[in-house]
């Protein structure tokens, strides 16, 4: 069984395009096929899927974790949380101009990820429909090691943190000053 999680994010504004998307794709969607998570928020649930109004910060990150797909708002922490846990997001920015936001961060944000291959941001409906039924079909693959799709600086912070310690301690102060002063005379 495929699982999909969605979150549209905590905002207060409704995102209800979203999870009227999910729920005309899920209506459609051979039964039994697909395990539908859906975190809404203040927006109407899915009928037909597993819904939460809110779920705890660790509970979404196991169930990243154990996704086949992500379906996100465009919302920096959520993107960046599926990352952490390998997955690359299919990310629906919230609209102003459908009253999901009150500006239109999510759709710069959305266009900045697009541009650095982060994310797969989703246009329409029948774009979303398209990448979750290759989903279950099994001809979409959103799994990314977390590691080697980390910006450089994370890279390297990992490869310094796994290395074997150095063989010599680092020298104590009184030593550090002692060779100092040897090597300024």
């Amino acid at each position: 069984m495929t699982l999909i999680v969605v979150s549209v994010g905590t905002d207060h504004h409704r995102f209800d395009r979203l999870t009227g998307w999910l729920g005309a794709w899920l209506a459609r969607t051979e039964s039994g096929r697909v395990h539908l998570v859906v975190q809404h928020g203040t927006s109407a649930g899915v009928p037909g899927a597993d819904n939460h109004a809110l779920l705890p910060h660790g509970q979404l990150l196991d169930l990243f974790r154990r996704a086949d797909a992500a379906v996100l708002q465009g919302g920096p922490g959520g993107v960046m949380d599926a990352r952490a846990q390998g997955l690359l997001p299919l990310v629906v920015p919230r609209d102003p101009a459908h009253s999901e936001h009150v500006d239109g961060h999510q759709l710069r944000f959305a266009a900045h990820l697009r541009s650095r291959d982060l994310a797969r941001v989703i246009e329409d409906r029948a774009d979303l429909e398209g990448l979750l039924d290759e989903t279950v079909a099994g001809r979409a693959y959103w799994r990314r090691d977390p590691v080697t799709q980390a910006p450089p600086a994370v890279r390297a912070i990992t490869a310094i943190l796994a290395a074997p310690p150095a063989r010599h301690p680092v020298p104590s102060w009184r030593r550090a000053r002692t060779m100092w002063r040897h090597h300024a005379a």
